[in-house]
């Protein structure tokens, strides 16, 4: 019993000396919560799912790049409250941040999905300079399931088409992406990723349609990965598959294996404000 009560006193010692940095950095920021990204007199409008935050830096003397944050979650849980030190610590680092919320399985299916996270970034390229953001400068961002919609929409013009604007999107950074190529994974996924189909459906074209492999151009923009060197399988395959792709469509494309991490520590990393992650992030925006 003792050896137990010690071992969960390191363990939430550990926590708040991860924490600590966070909470030491969270003094020059501003933000601005569950502002709806779609029309609140709409039939279809969430409040719970239609609402983004976003992190501004205290003082908005310039124009920033901006983060477009889609958490991950298999496409069925989670929410932009859980990742909120993602925004702080963009924000403390002079950066403007969004993270959103959006419908999930078994709400909507991917494209249903997709077509939340192109909405919210439509309302960030109208509405983020009133924020400090430079709407020239969107980034998406996204981790695991929240990496396949960042890519999805950053590939597949499609869901801008639909809401009249030209594809905003000047980068995409996966964390630990996943679904890249969902129609490879969903003809033989492994034992126990049957519900997958709730999300993607049973057709062959349905899966095609939901994977950015298949809608790289030489337009498409650029991106940066990071992948955790103990990471799920699938993710780590895929990810190397999806590089080489980018690369021969002549798109700058960048890989980055983070030692020793598996699949969700490559998110909960990013709770230190001093990752090395956020400083490669700040240089792939600042590098057009």
């Amino acid at each position: 019993m003792n050896i137990n009560l010690n071992r969960m006193k390191i363990q939430v010692l550990l926590f708040f000396l991860l924490l600590s940095p966070l909470l030491a950095a969270a003094e020059n920021h501003s933000i601005y919560r569950d502002i709806p990204y779609m029309p609140v007199n709409s039939e279809a409008f969430d409040p719970e799912r239609h609402v983004l935050d976003v992190y501004t830096p205290r003082v908005k003397n310039i124009s920033t790049e901006v983060v477009v944050f889609i958490h991950g979650g298999k496409w069925k849980t989670a929410n932009k409250d859980m990742f909120n030190y993602i925004g702080i610590n963009f924000a403390e680092k002079g950066k403007t941040a969004v993270l959103i919320n959006y419908r999930l399985t078994p709400n909507v299916d991917y494209e249903g999905m997709a077509m939340d996270c192109a909405n919210a970034v439509k309302w960030v390229r109208t509405q983020i300079g009133y924020y400090g953001g430079d709407t020239s400068k969107i980034y998406v961002y996204g981790h695991s399931s929240g990496g396949h919609l960042a890519a999805l929409i950053a590939t597949n013009d499609r869901f801008f088409d639909s809401l009249a604007i030209r594809n905003p999107i000047k980068g995409c950074v996966l964390i630990d992406g996943f679904g890249m190529n969902m129609y490879n994974y969903l003809l033989k996924p492994n034992s126990g990723d049957e519900w997958m189909y709730e999300t993607f459906g049973k057709e062959q074209y349905q899966w095609k349609d939901a994977s950015p492999a298949f809608f790289v151009t030489n337009n498409s923009p650029k991106f940066l990965m990071f992948l955790g060197e103990k990471t799920i399988n699938i993710i780590y395959h895929d990810a190397r598959n999806f590089k080489e792709l980018l690369e021969s469509k002549q798109i700058e494309a960048e890989l980055v294996v983070i030692d020793h991490r598996r699949h969700m520590e490559m998110i909960a990393q990013l709770m230190d404000y001093r990752n090395d992650i956020y400083d490669k992030c700040i240089e792939f925006m600042k590098s057009d």
